[in-house]
């Protein structure tokens, strides 16, 4: 398992221990972005900073190589459990580092965002002798079913996409999905679709266009996830602002001021804004050529995310 240690504000005096409960990615993403832990957190309570990488992500393979750990039969380690277990084994590690022996008596606070808040709110339910608190930032531990409206996050994104690009940018983004999910049957159309979204070729088959739109939404929702006052590169090579920043690029060509016409008659107008703003996602810095319909740019291999994540 790989894990990274950042000492820079450790006071060895006092200091706890901070660990970052990875997630679906590579560590070194995470620890990039998330200073509130590594700067303002550190420097304020002298500690120790960890960051664990979740088993089958970045560089931490089970069996040597990503291809060798997510053959049939050995991804069935790939569980909650396992990953806790990863992380106190971990913790016991820390503390009992002959370099560092002030460490074995320290509070162990983890935290971690979205499923790696999950994972810290887990860690301190089931390791309470382990860990001593955890920050659970936007850990949705009660999102099963009854328990929280399934719905929640799509009307939080649509609100940031309303407040960040204004009821136009809303109105393009749903009018614009609900004329593209109207293609996916249509072969005609999917030339121009290939020309708006810069693929790499013409979709062959109808999964290929649902593909697609399922990539658009998650990047229209990840930018609201990282809707930073700066650029970052969580999730992609992001602007300051990514949500205003792709409102903004999908109001580029003015909309049609009629929004019963853009309803009722088919155009590419509004598939052509949502395209815009595809691009500040996943070709902010025009790097890629062209861009496959599962998002990944000019025919690399798809990223470890969704690699494991959809296992």
């Amino acid at each position: 398992m790989r894990y990274l240690v950042d000492s820079r504000h450790y006071n060895a005096s006092q200091g706890p221990i901070l660990m970052y409960t990875g997630n679906e990615g590579g560590i070194w993403a995470f620890y990039n972005n998330s200073g509130f832990i590594t700067d303002n957190l550190a420097k304020k309570y002298g500690a120790l900073v960890v960051f664990a990488e979740h088993r089958y992500y970045g560089k931490s393979w089970p069996f040597g190589t990503a291809a060798e750990s997510m053959k049939e039969g050995n991804t069935k380690f790939l569980t909650v459990p396992q990953v806790l277990r990863d992380f106190v084994g971990l913790i016991r590690m820390l503390k009992t580092d002959e370099s560092r022996p002030e460490l074995a008596n320290r509070a162990v606070i983890v935290g971690g965002g979205s499923y790696g808040g999950m994972l810290s709110a887990w860690m301190r339910m089931k390791y309470p002798n382990h860990v001593q608190g955890a920050l659970a930032s936007s850990a949705p531990v009660r999102w099963f079913n009854g328990t929280t409206n399934p719905n929640t996050w799509t009307k939080i994104a649509s609100h940031v996409i309303e407040k960040q690009g204004g009821q136009m940018c809303y109105y393009q983004y749903k009018y614009g999905f609900y004329d593209l999910t109207s293609c996916v049957y249509d072969q005609f159309k999917w030339p121009k679709i290939k020309e708006i979204f810069g693929l790499c070729a013409v979709p062959t088959k109808p999964d290929e266009i649902n593909t697609l739109i399922d990539t658009i939404a998650g990047s229209l929702g990840g930018m609201v996830q990282v809707n930073y006052p700066y650029a970052a590169d969580m999730g992609g090579d992001l602007p300051a602002w990514p949500t205003k920043a792709a409102c903004d690029a999908a109001a580029a060509y003015p909309a049609a001021e009629n929004l019963e016409a853009v309803q009722s008659v088919f155009n590419f107008t509004n598939i052509e804004a949502i395209g815009r703003a595809f691009q500040v996602s996943f070709n902010h810095s025009g790097d890629a050529s062209c861009i496959d319909v599962d998002g990944s740019p000019g025919g690399s291999t798809p990223s470890d995310i969704p690699f494991g994540w959809t296992i």
